[in-house]
């Protein structure tokens, strides 16, 4: 570039001009030379290494450099000769060159300087002018842009290169959508993962060809709707939303692979979303072996239901048996073993519920029921199995609820026995019925350990239990916030938890109201 600007230089401007470029140590990095005749150039080179080892010298391109000044040498003549004569080689260059006027000025981009020009005539008639200087300058400014937008179009270039290389080393998939949902970027992995021989396949494929070319399964293993898909989310407004996508290959029908799918939107100053950034992490090994260990607990839970009944009707034959012989101490000790048997069937019922939701055949019954009157009935079959705890209702919601009224029983029999359990010292656990115009709520608060923030979130996934750092140990599988959750939100509700270590805990169920009752 800097050839072709000292190109436009000579002779529009001058006869030989000089442009030199310095780095951030103000050290030249490169210099361009231009002469009417090229077989001087040898000389305004010269000229160049005569001048860039003179102390204190007042002219030329490391003056300018160093002071960020423009100079004019309007004639070259007697003082400006007089000067330089302790050099001869220097004055034989000048008069060799037949230098008759000069002028130079900086080139400073954002307040830095990034190098200089020098203009030279060697024509009688062309002696620069305080107005020539001003052209000049101003075409300096301009000559500094063009340098300035080349430099950082260089660096944005090497940039995205230097990106380009790292995108393509790193294993997760990477694809940027523009704002009307097409694909301008992607990386290998990203082609792979969705199952096109190349990048440049992805990028020229139609918008939604996946969809088109796979079908698109939820952890459920039902279909995935197009619209849950994280980038279109977050092109309707959501930040950063994360999706669970399985792909099965509709001409073959062979089940490909599994993918943890993240989106996040890249905003404008004015906060327009001007491309979504998604992230594709396979997972199909993880998803496989929840798999796996689905299918086993699924086959063991069958497996111990049968002689689990089997045991209940023995123990019913012995308790009656043993109730005509008045054997009381016997009685005790079965009793003891019929409420073990009953533990055993609720978590065998448990980790069979997970089994079916998993595979999407858990079955909800969807009718009208009063969710005062489930509330009541929990608290008091609760309250009938402990002498540790006072339950306390209070409020009423006074609402109906469409749902499955057992499902939702069932989960708050859950919370309660946690509240219970959770709190030992307390002696009370709190129940509380409200609603709002759209929702009912139910809050079950106990007064015991309480649960760190960290795991507030975290509770509620499958198999997850919080270590006590005091050593103390709760018995329990993980499985009862995570069934709760999943039947609260099958009903469009959710639920919320509120808790400070050593306070307590306060779990709140949402639940819309029935229509009727808005």
């Amino acid at each position: 570039m800097l050839r072709e600007i000292a190109g436009l230089i000579v002779p529009a401007v001058a006869d030989y001009c000089r442009i030199a470029i310095v780095d951030g140590q103000q050290q030249i990095t490169d210099i361009k030379i231009n002469h009417i005749d090229p077989q001087q150039l040898e000389l305004v080179r010269a000229l160049y290494e005569q001048y860039k080892g003179r102390a204190n010298t007042l002219h030329g391109v490391q003056r300018i450099l160093e002071t960020g000044k423009s100079d004019l040498v309007s004639t070259i003549s007697g003082p400006f000769l007089e000067g330089v004569r302790d050099n001869p080689e220097l004055l034989r260059i000048i008069h060799a060159l037949g230098l008759q006027s000069y002028m130079g000025t900086p080139l400073i981009a954002r307040d830095k300087i990034i190098g200089a020009i020098t203009f030279s005539s060697i024509r009688p008639h062309r002696h620069y002018t305080p107005d020539d200087l001003a052209f000049a300058e101003e075409l300096a400014s301009r000559i500094t842009l063009a340098l300035d937008n080349a430099r950082l179009n260089r660096e944005v270039q090497q940039a995205r290169d230097q990106l380009a290389i790292i995108l393509q080393g790193v294993a997760d998939g990477i694809i940027v959508y523009d704002k009307n949902s097409q694909i301008i970027y992607a990386n290998e992995s990203a082609a792979q993962l969705t199952g096109y021989a190349s990048v440049e396949d992805l990028l020229t494929a139609p918008p939604m060809s996946t969809v088109a070319r796979y079908e698109v399964i939820d952890e459920q293993r039902q279909p995935f709707p197009r619209s849950q898909l994280t980038h279109l989310r977050v092109l309707a407004g959501e930040r950063e939303p994360e999706a669970i996508i399985g792909y099965t290959n509709k001409m073959t029908g062979q089940f490909e692979r599994w993918s943890l799918v993240k989106s996040r939107p890249v905003n404008d100053e004015q906060g327009e979303v001007i491309y979504v950034i998604t992230i594709v992490h396979d997972i199909t090994e993880r998803v496989q072996a929840e798999h796996r260990k689905d299918e086993f607990i699924s086959m063991a839970s069958h497996e111990l239901k049968t002689p689990v009944t089997g045991l209940k009707g023995f123990t019913y034959v012995l308790q009656r048996r043993l109730s005509k012989q008045g054997d009381e101490q016997s009685l005790h000790y079965l009793s003891r073993m019929d409420a073990q048997l009953d533990k055993l069937t609720k978590l065998i019922s448990d980790l069979l519920d997970i089994s079916r939701m998993q595979t999407g055949k858990l079955e909800f019954l969807q009718a009208p029921f009063d969710l005062d009157s489930l509330i009541i009935e929990t608290v008091e079959n609760v309250q009938a199995a402990t002498s540790t705890h006072h339950l306390l209702l209070e409020g009423k919601a006074d609402v109906q609820i469409l749902g499955d009224k057992d499902r939702l029983g069932q989960v708050f029999i859950n919370l309660l026995i946690n509240a219970i359990k959770y709190s030992p010292q307390a002696g009370k656990v709190l129940v509380h019925l409200s609603r709002d115009e759209e929702h009912a709520i139910v809050r079950i608060q106990d007064f015991g350990i309480g649960i760190d923030a960290p795991h507030q979130q975290r509770i509620f996934e499958r198999f997850y239990q919080v270590t006590d750092p005091e050593g103390k140990t709760y018995p329990g599988l993980g499985i009862g916030l995570y069934l709760s959750k999943e039947i609260v939100e099958r009903h469009d509700g959710w639920i919320e938890v509120n808790s400070r270590k050593g306070k307590g805990t306060t779990f709140s169920v949402i639940l819309p109201l029935l229509q009727e009752s808005l």
